[in-house]
């Protein structure tokens, strides 16, 4: 395999760095070390093939609505869950989560951005879902704040929310 594939199926499996890429906002050497497929000199410069042909991050500003309600929980078997998933679900009732409640103009790109967002924040989200204009997700009650600060930064990126 040349170093070039070998280079490509390892960007492939790293979803953050391909998105780097494509963000413009890589360090090649550093990632050729990282990869650790080959030669590092031939790995950068087969990043920087590969980065001339990924089509650039197209940053968004979706149409969307976030509300947050607090006293949520995971529960199991609930017919009136905001979020189920097979058995399991979240409810609104009385518990130590808050679910942030995203409708709008929703892509998988929005979503993965705004879940990678809160991970690299530190906010533990267990449990989250989307369907078509509807996104769930849950997190500690005392996490909602920052949450929805770090989704509302996904959603319209270097925009000074207002607090009046």
């Amino acid at each position: 395999m040349s170093i070039a594939a070998a280079t490509r199926n390892a960007v492939d499996r790293e979803p953050f760095l391909r998105l780097a890429i494509r963000a413009g906002v890589v360090n090649y050497s550093a990632a050729a070390r990282y990869l650790d497929v080959g030669d590092p000199d031939a790995v950068a410069a087969a990043l920087r093939r590969l980065a001339e042909e990924l089509p650039p991050v197209e940053r968004t500003d979706p149409a969307c609505r976030i509300r947050v309600r607090r006293g949520a929980r995971i529960v199991e078997h609930e017919a009136d869950a905001v979020l189920r998933v097979g058995e399991m679900g979240v409810a609104v009732d009385d518990g130590e989560l808050a679910v942030l409640i995203v409708v709008g103009e929703l892509t998988a790109a929005i979503v993965g951005s705004m879940l990678y967002s809160l991970a690299a924040t530190d906010i533990d989200v267990p449990a989250a879902g989307w369907a078509g204009e509807q996104l769930v997700i849950a997190c500690p009650s005392n996490d909602a704040v920052a949450a929805l600060r770090t989704i509302e930064e996904v959603r319209a990126p270097g925009r000074r929310h207002s607090t009046d």
